[in-house]
């Protein structure tokens, strides 16, 4: 139920113009550029004392042909993606609340987040 809550504005967007196939595109590439701006986020956290390291991560990921193409098919996975990122971000970042709150939406989109469940209940505990 929660995927299609996310293309109600769409669904609203193609009713009022022919072009929103390509309005809609422009949405997806800043979707996609939130992911690599949390992933990049993640790497700098994760790599402090080598930062080449982490600038490769992002490098690699800036320069993916493979990944512009997933999303420019416009499937609801860009959402479960930035979702989940996030949610990750912050549990390196040590806050709770957000981190259940992001991973609580990946799990509104799809139910391949529920393999994210036990490490963040485990995070939880510990």
């Amino acid at each position: 139920m929660g995927h299609l809550l996310h293309y109600i504005p769409v669904y609203w967007l193609f009713m009022l113009t022919d072009k929103a196939e390509y309005i809609w595109k422009v949405f997806h590439f800043g979707f996609h550029s939130i992911i690599l701006y949390y992933i990049a986020q993640l790497a700098y956290h994760y790599f402090k004392k080598y930062p080449a390291r982490a600038q490769m991560v992002v490098f690699v990921l800036f320069c993916n042909e493979e990944i512009r193409e997933f999303n420019q098919l416009m499937f609801n996975d860009t959402f479960l993606a930035m979702y989940m990122i996030i949610s990750v971000y912050y549990i390196a970042r040590n806050q709770p609340f957000w981190a259940s709150f992001f991973l609580t939406l990946s799990l509104s989109v799809k139910a391949g987040a529920m393999l994210m469940v036990p490490s963040f209940l485990g995070w939880l505990q510990y």
